[in-house]
């Protein structure tokens, strides 16, 4: 059963367009991140005397990509969501009316 359900949710979230936008911001910020050879610039804010491997400089790339993970997991699994609240909603209202 829960590779019917995986499945069935797989195929829907790669019919819709928002997954693919997603992908496409989080590979152009690895780009950015990846191709940046200055060591006195980084495109995360941090600035001074800071370098790519620095405390500071891991710590704000996690927070981006803790953000970016939260976004991720709203965008594929708020459908389903959607979708099992309603269908609940409809037969309590069916229960309710019948």
């Amino acid at each position: 059963m829960f590779s019917s359900i995986y499945k069935f949710e797989l195929n829907y979230n790669l019919k819709r367009l928002a997954p693919y936008i997603f992908f496409a911001l989080v590979g152009f910020q690895a780009y950015l991140d990846a191709s940046n050879i200055n060591p006195n610039h980084t495109y995360i804010s941090v600035h001074g005397q800071v370098v790519h491997n620095a405390p500071a400089t891991i710590a704000k790339v996690l927070l981006f990509m803790s953000i970016f993970g939260g976004i991720f997991t709203i965008i594929f699994a708020a459908t389903s969501v959607v979708r099992v609240g309603i269908l609940y909603f409809c037969v309590a209202i069916a229960a309710v009316a019948g």
